[in-house]
């Protein structure tokens, strides 16, 4: 099962509301405009989860088994980037060769916010 990854875009409510790093992938389709998303931070430090792959694979578990969690909303789609596309049966996430850039500031945000 595959299911397409999300980055928010810079000040939007999803932005507020996800840990930066976390992985978002969608859930459902909801209108022509809004989508569910499940998402998945470390928020706590669990030593499990190591990887972006490995936050996919929460993320994208939970999404196709409608797990109950706080880790999911409804986001309008002018609030997140399609940045690629996880397999879970893989686990294995393609990053869509445009969004490196954004990406990359995307993932490493606590690093630069420890440094500083």
């Amino acid at each position: 099962m595959k299911f397409t990854v999300y980055i928010p875009r810079k000040n939007s409510r999803l932005a507020d509301i996800v840990s930066p790093a976390s992985a978002i992938v969608k859930s459902r389709t909801i209108s022509d405009t809004s989508v569910m998303v499940y998402y998945e931070g470390n928020v706590y430090g669990a030593e499990n989860i190591k990887t972006f792959e490995d936050k996919c694979s929460l993320a994208a578990g939970r999404a196709k088994d409608h797990y109950p969690t706080t880790a999911l909303t409804i986001v309008p789609l002018e609030e997140v980037i399609d940045i690629g596309v996880y397999d879970l049966e893989t686990n294995a996430f393609h990053l869509d060769e445009n969004f490196h850039e954004l990406f990359n500031e995307w993932v490493t945000y606590n690093q630069r916010q420890e440094v500083a």
